[in-house]
């Protein structure tokens, strides 16, 4: 059969819906017809501002009348379809045909996937809002005050009843609101009268009427002067000095305020004390200083980075003879409005700017399909290509690397001329330290020696003797040493009395012995022994050296 097993209500805690869910007994249907037939007997009648009905089925029973369907059309009456597994021959179309002609919404799940994500379309459905900007009923509503609220509320407790609305949404920010249209939600309403702030200026909003086509009971209502005199009260702008114009002019970040002011005789009001404080939208505020530029004008500069509203209250003090006291005092407001910036004000997007940067810059407009963009097609690309000549820096390259051939080929380097050079050139110093060093060593070898011989020979020397003989015995070294490793080829040739040593390149040489007298007949062996003895001599000497 078919039955509510839980009657349409509002959901509450949900407590008996979970509960009669829990208790159903599932069963084949056959026919959607008594179903919807049911529902919209029940949902035609309901109060409430949308009206939508989901249906979860394999699309096994047969499809309600069209004329049914049209009925839920005309109650403004919409229904979904969720079409779950249907069997191999069952006909799908028809479901989608149901969602089709009555302004819904058709799902079709046939996979373990898609089952999962059941929930989830339940829920979109059920918070899907398709509601009718004006509310209109025959039986009326009261709305609901809140009184203290607004001074614009004073003296008024309640209002008669009201047959319809615009629906709006509450305003976020500073924005109040005095009175809603209470639905079944006592938590829940659309505003019906709000009012707030703007810079210096203020608003109210009153979304119902005001004439006889909704709020007939609304004219000969006894507070309806009182209710429109107050809040029309409550707009007005502020009476403020004649005598003071303030004027604004945006610099930048920053505003540049000017205030003209005038004396009681409407002569330029100069050497005032004007002094002010600026209230910021992010409600924070700074002090504000005038400086007179002229007579009877003053500037101050304030920031005004912020988008929003600011407002400027200053306070002035002159001195005047026409006034009691002699001292001439107001007070002046101002308001500085900085808007979005520029490319908020326009909500649709530029296509024909666009279109003329690719055309000047030589790219294309993209659609957002990849297949039709070809975004890796580069016809319409050009390679870059360079216009400076490279023959020039590639010529001096290769002069370069020629002369450096040219000069590693032909061009040797003697290594013994280099290092003989060093020599010359740093080596100075350290002859002349080891000559120093070696004449001292000589010296003490030498006063050795000549101690040695003196206390052999029983003969005793003065000190002043032993000095003088060890130098002339070290000097004697040191020279003899000298032209032993310090002499030239040419000179070791020409010296008298050397014995050439064996080498590489030794050759015989002559050596001439002195005229003998022709009365001294020459000994044997006495070559041989001068030969030994000047070897000897030679050793000994090395030694000692």
């Amino acid at each position: 059969g078919h039955r509510w097993v839980h009657p349409l209500s509002p959901v509450g805690d949900g407590t008996a819906i979970k509960r009669a869910i829990n208790a159903l007994t599932f069963g084949d249907m056959q026919d959607f017809t008594p179903s919807f037939q049911l529902s919209l007997n029940s949902l035609k009648d309901a109060d409430a501002g949308q009206k939508h009905m989901i249906v979860i089925s394999d699309g096994d029973p047969s499809m309600p009348p069209v004329s049914l369907l049209q009925e839920f059309k005309d109650n403004g009456i919409t229904c979904s379809t969720v079409e779950v597994f249907p069997h191999s021959g069952a006909d799908s179309s028809r479901m989608e045909e149901i969602a089709r002609l009555t302004g819904g919404r058709h799902y079709f799940v046939n996979t373990q996937a898609g089952l999962a994500k059941l929930p989830e379309i339940f829920m979109k459905e059920a918070m899907t809002v398709r509601r009718s900007l004006i509310w209109e009923s025959g039986k009326g509503v009261t709305p609901s005050l809140l009184p203290g609220a607004s001074s614009t509320l004073r003296g008024v407790t309640s209002v008669p009843v009201i047959n319809g609305y615009v629906v709006t949404a509450e305003r976020e920010g500073l924005a109040l609101t005095t009175a809603k249209v209470i639905g079944a939600d006592p938590d829940q309403g659309d505003p019906l009268l709000a009012q707030w702030q703007y810079g210096l200026g203020r608003v109210v909003a009153y979304t119902s009427d005001a004439s006889t086509k909704w709020n007939a009971s609304w004219v000969g209502w006894q507070g309806y002067r009182q209710f429109w005199e107050q809040h029309v009260r409550w707009t007005m702008r502020p009476q403020g000095s004649a005598n003071v114009r303030v004027l604004t002019e945006t610099k930048g970040d920053n505003t540049l305020v000017t205030i003209e002011a005038l004396d009681t005789k409407g002569e330029r009001l100069s050497f005032a004390n004007f002094r002010g404080r600026l209230a910021k939208p992010d409600g924070t505020g700074e002090g504000v200083e005038f400086t007179q530029v002229a007579p009877g004008r003053y500037q101050a500069t304030v920031p005004t980075e912020l988008s929003g509203s600011y407002v400027l209250s200053a306070r002035y003090a002159a001195s005047d003879a026409n006034v009691a006291g002699g001292v001439l005092e107001g007070a002046v407001q101002a308001a500085i409005s900085r808007p979005f910036a520029d490319e908020y004000r326009v909500l649709r997007d530029n296509t024909a700017l666009l279109t003329q940067i690719a055309e000047l810059t030589g790219g294309r407009v993209l659609t957002g399909d990849p297949r039709v963009d070809a975004l890796w097609d580069r016809t319409a690309l050009e390679m870059p290509v360079a216009k400076t000549p490279i023959w020039l820096t590639v010529a001096i390259i290769g002069l370069i690397l020629f002369v450096l051939d040219v000069g590693v080929r032909r061009v040797r380097l003697d290594a013994q001329m280099v290092l003989n050079v060093f020599r010359r050139a740093f080596g100075k110093s350290a002859v002349a330290t080891g000559n120093v060093g070696g004449l001292k060593a000589a010296r003490e070898q030498a006063r050795a020696k000549i101690q040695a011989r003196a206390a052999s020979g029983g003969t005793q020397l003065s000190s002043e003797q032993l000095a003088k003989q060890a130098k002339e015995e070290a000097q004697r070294a040191v020279s003899t040493a000298g032209r032993k490793f310090e002499a030239t080829t040419e000179q070791l040739k020409g010296a008298s009395g050397n014995i050439a040593m064996g080498g590489a390149d030794a050759k015989p040489q002559k050596i001439e012995e002195k005229a003998r007298p022709v009365d001294q007949p020459q000994q044997p062996g006495e070559g041989m022994s001068r030969l030994m003895q000047a070897k000897k001599k030679a050793r000994e000497g090395m030694e000692d050296e």
